[in-house]
């Protein structure tokens, strides 16, 4: 029985699946983000194509997103949304309260029967405006971008038996 147990033991390393390969987006030589098998990305490559899907496989300096192989050089940037943020439900919410302003406004000032040049006052545009435009720069917030070059580099760590 102990012979038994003990070959189990020594064989499941055999059995076992090793870590895979990942890619590390660094800034001046430091850790800024890690991407390996199961991280969803948004990037953007140097053919100026944006691509959305979950990196299903790192393999051979190939980068698999929903099955589709990108050359870890080929990628100019990834993006990456800050989650439970709740900047991109802020900033929206800011856009469409600015635009039901100026449509509640126009069917305020339609009902009174006031003149179409009365439906809206230079400080309901102002607010408006004001609305639109920091709805908009919140929602800019929710992204971060990593523009591969200069600033950030990318690096591909090859693991276990995929290393050349």
């Amino acid at each position: 029985m102990q012979k038994t147990g003990s070959l189990i033991i020594f064989l499941i390393p055999v059995f076992a699946i090793a870590q895979s390969d990942f890619v590390v987006v660094t800034k001046g030589g430091k850790h800024v983000q890690t991407y390996a098998s199961g991280s969803k990305v948004y990037i953007s490559t140097i053919y100026d194509q944006q691509f959305q899907g979950t990196i299903t496989e790192i393999w051979h300096d190939s980068i698999f997103i929903d099955g589709m192989p990108f050359h870890y050089r080929e990628i100019a940037s990834f993006k990456r949304a800050k989650l439970f943020s709740g900047f991109l439900m802020m900033g929206t919410g800011l856009m469409i309260a600015g635009g039901g302003f100026i449509v509640l406004s126009a069917i305020n000032g339609a009902l009174r029967g006031d003149q179409f040049k009365l439906w809206h006052t230079t400080a309901g545009l102002i607010t408006v405006g004001a609305f639109e435009v920091a709805g908009y720069i919140i929602r800019k917030a929710f992204y971060v971008t990593y523009n591969i070059g200069k600033k950030y580099q990318l690096q591909y760590f090859a693991l276990g038996k995929n290393k050349k």
